[in-house]
């Protein structure tokens, strides 16, 4: 597998959630000249025009998979891969919560209690996503297997 294929392995392994998410931070982080109007209805859409939008360039596309890369690595799968911060976050959620349930906000008490619920839920999901990330970036991403991918003239 290609250290392309396997970027778009990993992401269409992901729920439609998810892609969405990984589609907009990298949207939002770094001049890809795509135009958004016209791929804004999918995460996968605007994955595809962010991945395929430059020329053909090996070197160019080869420094593009590896700023993805480490877009991805840096500010989706580093905050969320482990269980411990997602604890922190379901902590706070919780203490408000209880704190809002004792001055008789229980409405408030109960949106806090689902949305506590629902970060665990996110949590397992995004830590499945960022454990096959690892496996793939190890194998598939590092800068000399996508050097050697897209300019094996160099490497042989």
């Amino acid at each position: 597998m290609s250290p392309r294929e396997a970027l778009y392995d990993w992401f269409n392994s992901l729920p439609e959630r998810l892609k969405s998410e990984v589609a907009l931070t990298l949207l939002s982080y770094a001049p890809w000249n795509v135009d958004t109007v016209s791929h804004i209805d999918s995460g996968a859409r605007i994955f595809d025009a962010i991945m395929n939008n430059e020329e053909s360039r090996a070197d160019r596309y080869s420094a593009k998979l590896v700023c993805i890369r480490s877009l991805i690595d840096f500010l989706v799968i580093l905050p969320r891969e482990e269980q411990k911060d997602w604890d922190s976050h379901v902590s706070k959620v919780v203490e408000f919560s209880d704190r809002a349930d004792v001055v008789g906000e229980s409405e408030l008490s109960q949106g806090a209690a689902q949305l506590a619920k629902s970060i665990q839920e996110q949590s397992q999901v995004w830590i499945a996503a960022a454990a096959r990330w690892r496996e793939i970036e190890s194998e598939f991403l590092s800068d000399r297997t996508v050097r050697t991918w897209m300019l094996p003239e160099l490497h042989s």
